[in-house]
């Protein structure tokens, strides 16, 4: 404000708090710096410090004066020229008990990424547009096949896969945090963020994203585990091999857009079919869903439709731990709400319900008004990308 006031830079300086001043430094106003870098211990100052203890015995008249005037710089144990790459990194927390930052740790950085649920979610497409995995291209498709689509969705996918090392658990409510302790009192007072939670917790009003204290008042015999990086990794892979093997089976082809989830495209001549076709098909993600069990011990949901937007709600419909087919469109849309549409969110759900428009059979009822009065609500812009 001094400086808008002013209509000038000024310096900053003077308004450094004290907590962050380096008072080492005679007559300056430099800030604190937690990684300073240690002088080398050079002759002259081990001279001045033995100076400073022979005239301290002189005054005394003692042999071993322990009252050393002035002390020369500390010097590194292996001589590097920071004290903090004396330490064990795994130990990076020396300087003080606090929280740690970037200021006090040098390894926060690696530390924070390699520990986050949400860095390894936003770093998967990375990781498997890197090894060729992310999205096939079907083949050639014979005629007269006719394409489906299906959503293969992980339930409770941390929560399924730590609990392959923690399987005493598997009939209890459980969730997935960092801040994991068999100190009940100390979760009640976490305000750590749950990831995920399994549905036996989610019975009990737990969800995913509950600050752990909330949870605990929620569920108080809530088993709170630790994440396991490495077990997402491996079992997100193994799921991935298997849906492509049918993917190419089929002519078809595999579009990972998560570590648990995956869209599967298949092609399937009528004429290969003993019955009826959509039997036929999921029959098949039957058993891709045992395949799925026997190599991961974890459950998955199928929804199956012509595309990817009704496999994702025939998903929705049947989780969890189930499988459904799409045969109608109309069926399937019509008893949903509009907040069930991937893309309406409440900002939109907050416009629609004032006009009257609460469920998808709501927007059937406009007919051909329903475009106009939609891009009204939200938006000609809105409207088209939708």
């Amino acid at each position: 404000m001094d400086s808008v006031e002013k209509q000038k830079l000024l310096p900053h300086a003077d308004y450094l708090l004290k907590g962050v001043l380096d008072k080492n430094v005679f007559g300056s106003k430099k800030v604190k710096s937690y990684f300073a870098v240690q002088p080398k211990l050079t002759e002259e100052h081990a001279s001045e410090g033995q100076a400073d203890k022979r005239k301290c015995g002189e005054m005394t008249g003692e042999e071993n004066c322990e009252q050393v005037v002035e002390k020369g710089p500390e010097k590194s144990v292996t001589g590097r020229p920071y004290r903090w790459q004396d330490k064990d990194p795994h130990e990076a927390n020396h300087m003080f008990a606090g929280a740690k930052t970037v200021g006090n740790d040098p390894n926060f950085l690696d530390s924070y990424f390699s520990n986050s649920r949400l860095s390894y979610i936003g770093s998967f497409q990375q990781r498997v547009k890197s090894s060729g995995s992310a999205k096939g291209v079907a083949s050639s498709v014979r005629a007269g096949c006719k394409k489906f689509v299906m959503l293969v969705d992980m339930d409770c996918f941390f929560a399924s896969v730590v609990l392959r090392k923690y399987p005493q658990h598997r009939s209890k409510p459980v969730a997935i945090a960092h801040a994991h302790s068999n100190n009940q009192a100390n979760n009640a007072n976490s305000s750590s963020e749950l990831s995920t939670c399994n549905y036996l917790a989610r019975q009990k009003g737990v969800k995913k994203g509950m600050f752990l204290g909330d949870a605990i008042i929620k569920c108080p015999d809530l088993v709170v585990l630790p994440y396991d990086f490495e077990g997402f990794q491996e079992v997100s892979g193994i799921v991935a091999d298997q849906l492509r093997l049918y993917a190419e089976q089929y002519n078809g082809c595999i579009e990972q857009v998560s570590c648990d989830e995956a869209y599967v495209e298949i092609n399937v001549d009528p004429n290969d079919c003993n019955n009826d076709i959509y039997d036929f098909v999921k029959s098949l993600a039957e058993h891709i869903r045992v395949d799925i069990v026997k190599k991961t011990e974890c459950t998955a949901s199928i929804g199956i439709g012509p595309n990817k937007l009704l496999a994702k709600l025939a998903a929705d419909k049947i989780k969890p731990n189930g499988c459904y087919v799409c045969r109608d469109w109309k069926e399937l849309l019509g008893g949903l709400d509009l907040r069930d549409i991937p893309g309406v969110g409440w900002k939109s759900q907050k416009k629609l319900e004032p006009r009257g428009l609460r469920t998808v059979a709501d927007v059937w009822d406009l007919n051909d008004e329903a475009e106009t009065v939609l891009g009204e609500i939200i938006g000609l812009g809105n409207l088209k990308r939708s």
